[in-house]
């Protein structure tokens, strides 16, 4: 009589059709997946497509969402909106605060340097993050995609020019609730920086920061396109103090989720 085997054989992971196309697309078709545990398979390639292009990553920086490509639309239908009005005459400048990968900044200078050949409407773009770990990924995408943007680290906007208005503020900072992490899906919450993840206890620690400080560095005419958790309400996003200078108008993204915000001075 043969004992019966009681060991469970640990359930294999069973790759999706986008994830098995990303892994033969950048050379690794033939790894063992079970190797890697659940590792995104954009850190295992070290790729990630944004907006028709190929972006370098590892795991010092989120992997980037296709629902981030929207602020990107958002910003380059404003910047038209500018120009058609006036507001600006022959350069753009923009500020991608928490750019991670680059990604954002990255694309607006060359979607912007695309749409308007030989200068005839300049774009002048500042991506920051907090650290160099950070900077330094989107520095090697700004080179390998021939993009002209200035990476920086700063805490915010406390290493920016002092003297430095801006037309357009992006900021795609960290901001789901503290509490909603550990119910997290275990590729995010185990292998993306937590750093880039974390918001706080509310999730708006460090977007009510970003606003505070960005009352000095917005033009008048100037707007700030934010992404934020689906469940932040108008009365949120503002802190106290800026209602009276700041008006906040939420957008929702493609599956019809309250995601992102429009802000823009009262006067």
């Amino acid at each position: 009589m043969v004992a019966g085997n009681d060991t469970q054989e640990e359930e294999k992971r069973k790759l999706s059709p986008y994830e098995q196309t990303h892994l033969a697309r950048f050379g690794k078709r033939n790894i063992n997946i079970d190797e890697y545990g659940e590792t995104p398979v954009e850190y295992i390639t070290g790729k990630a497509e944004f907006y028709g292009r190929v972006f370098s990553i590892n795991p010092d920086v989120l992997i980037p969402r296709v629902e981030t490509e929207e602020l990107v639309d958002f910003g380059l239908t404003e910047i038209e909106h500018f120009i058609k009005t006036g507001s600006v005459d022959d350069q753009i400048v923009l500020a991608d605060v928490g750019t991670g990968s680059g990604v954002i900044g990255i694309t607006m200078n060359l979607e912007l340097d695309a749409k308007y050949p030989n200068q005839k409407i300049k774009n002048k773009i500042y991506i920051s993050d907090i650290s160099d770990k950070e900077i330094a990924v989107a520095k090697k995408n700004a080179a390998l995609l021939g993009a002209t943007v200035t990476a920086f680290a700063s805490d915010l906007l406390k290493e920016y020019p002092k003297d430095q208005l801006f037309d357009l503020m992006i900021g795609n900072l960290p901001y789901i609730p503290e509490q909603r992490i550990p119910a997290l899906d275990s590729s995010v919450k185990d292998y993306e920086p937590f750093i880039a993840l974390s918001g706080g206890p509310e999730g708006l620690t460090l977007i009510h920061s970003f606003l505070q400080q960005s009352v000095h560095f917005l033009k008048k005419h100037g707007v700030i396109f934010l992404e934020a958790d689906h469940t932040h309400l108008a009365n949120e996003i503002l802190p106290k103090e800026l209602e009276t200078i700041y008006a906040a108008e939420s957008i929702k993204d493609d599956f019809g989720q309250p995601r992102f915000w429009r802000i823009t001075r009262k006067n």
